[in-house]
C-alpha cells in the first residue's frame, strides 16, 4: 500500500511510531510520485485515495500503470463535478484544482488511457458529512478551547472550516468517486 504526504513532518511521524511499536511491515519512502523507484510489475494493487490530484488523474493513470503486475488493479479515488453548473462556492473552494472534471469525462479519460473500468463507487454525501466532516468539526472545535494554535494549525483549521462550509452550502456540486481499474 502507499500512502502520500506533501509534508515530510508527517513521513517522519509515521517512522516514529513504527520504531516506537517494534518492528513492522511499514517502509516509508520520500520520491516524486511520478517517478517512484520501484521496479515495473511490483505491485499487484495500487491504491491512491485522495492523492491523484496533486500530479494530476491523467499523469498518474500514465506513471502508475507500469507498477502494476499482470491482472494487476488500480484503485484511485478523484473529486469530479456531479453539475455542469456547480454553485460559485464551490468553484471557488476548487479553483485550485483545475484538473477537476466531471464523472463522463475522468471516464473518458480512462478509456483514453486504456484502462478497464471494474467498477465505480461514488461516496454517498451522508458518508462524507457523518463520517468525515461532523468529527473534524469537533477536532476543530476541540483545538481551539485549547492553548493558542501554531499559525500553520491555525490555517489549515481554517481551510478545513471553509471546506466544511462549501460541502454544507453546496450539496450536490461535487462528490468524491472511487474507481477500480485494471491495464486494458
Amino acid at each position: 500500500a502507499a500512502m502520500f504526504f506533501k509534508d515530510l513532518t508527517r513521513v517522519e511521524q509515521l517512522e516514529e511510531r513504527a520504531d516506537r511499536r517494534g518492528p513492522s511491515s511499514i517502509r516509508t519512502l520520500t520520491a516524486p510520485m511520478e517517478a517512484l523507484p520501484f521496479k515495473s510489475g511490483s505491485f499487484e494493487l495500487v491504491w491512491c485515495e485522495g492523492g491523484a490530484y496533486i500530479m494530476g488523474v491523467d499523469a498518474a493513470l500514465d506513471a502508475w500503470r507500469r507498477l502494476l503486475a499482470p491482472g494487476g488493479s488500480l484503485v484511485i479515488t478523484e473529486c469530479e463535478w456531479r453539475t455542469d453548473a456547480p454553485s460559485e462556492q464551490a468553484r471557488t473552494l476548487w479553483q485550485a484544482y483545475p484538473g477537476m472534471r466531471t464523472g463522463d469525462d475522468n471516464r473518458h479519460a480512462i478509456a483514453e488511457a486504456d484502462y478497464e473500468l471494474l467498477g465505480v463507487v461514488e461516496l454517498p454525501e451522508s458518508d462524507r458529512w457523518d463520517e468525515y466532516y461532523t468529527p473534524l468539526r469537533a477536532r476543530i472545535a476541540a483545538l481551539r478551547a485549547g492553548p493558542a494554535l501554531a499559525p500553520a494549525l491555525a490555517q489549515a483549521c481554517a481551510q478545513a472550516e471553509r471546506e466544511i462550509d462549501v460541502f454544507e452550502h453546496s450539496q450536490g456540486s461535487y462528490s468524491y468517486v472511487f474507481y477500480l481499474l485494471a491495464p486494458g
